[in-house]
């Protein structure tokens, strides 16, 4: 019996201090063959736009207006005692400063702000799945990733882009 408790616990400990490590977050979706939309997606990283949003994009002209998802589970104060339900992210502001990451309770968008931007909105228990592979929020492993056109004319001013194609 000592044995399996001694197992339990350290397989506890190595889960909390998975929780702690600091992570880049990726977008993975089944790609069938001839489906653009999912293969602009497949493998895209995570990345904080100035305006409070989540993106994930591969697209190099984009990544240079944006800031990578770089964070981890954190102590919410909304949550639990003791708990690292919150997830956290460092924002690219000046000076880089950890940001709450929640879902929008209106727009049901995940975004990233400050504590006054996430009262009100749903800001956890985040954790990982099973095997550590995947982030749920309320045991919900289910995300979607959507093309805003109104975002794409934004970015492309921006970026100083012309009109002429597609971002």
């Amino acid at each position: 019996m000592k044995h399996l408790k001694g197992t339990q616990d350290h397989e506890e400990r190595r889960r909390e201090e998975s929780r702690k490590q600091r992570c880049h977050l990726t977008a993975t979706c089944a790609v069938t063959e001839g489906v653009l939309q999912r293969q602009a997606v497949h493998n895209a990283h995570v990345y904080l736009g100035s305006d409070g949003r989540n993106r994930s994009t591969s697209q190099n002209h984009l990544i240079q207006i944006l800031v990578l998802f770089n964070g981890g589970f954190s102590q919410h104060p909304d949550l639990s005692p003791r708990n690292t339900a919150g997830l956290v992210t460092i924002s690219g502001e000046t000076p880089p400063t950890l940001r709450w990451v929640f879902l929008d309770a209106e727009t049901h968008e995940m975004r990233w702000g400050g504590k006054q931007e996430s009262e009100g909105q749903i800001c956890g228990p985040f954790d990982w799945t099973k095997d550590e592979a995947c982030i749920t929020l309320e045991d919900w492993e289910g995300w979607m990733t959507v093309r805003d056109p109104s975002d794409e004319t934004r970015m492309k001013k921006e970026l100083d882009l012309e009109d002429s194609g597609d971002i």
